[in-house]
């Protein structure tokens, strides 16, 4: 069985990584950088996505 793939970028170090997508459309995936687990949830129409951005304050 052939597996569909994507190309996300990890949120914990920036390295892009290839994450499986499963038959639900959730996508799960291993960073090989910094060994995080990803899981990537697809949203429906009614919810919003946001993204956050840590910024360091040096």
């Amino acid at each position: 069985m052939d597996q569909k793939t994507k190309v996300v970028k990890c949120p914990e170090c920036s390295n892009y990584m290839r994450v499986t997508i499963g038959d639900n459309g959730e996508s799960r995936g291993l960073c090989k950088k910094c060994n995080s687990y990803i899981t990537v949830k697809n949203h429906s129409v009614r919810e919003r996505l946001i993204r956050i951005v840590k910024k360091n304050n040096k």
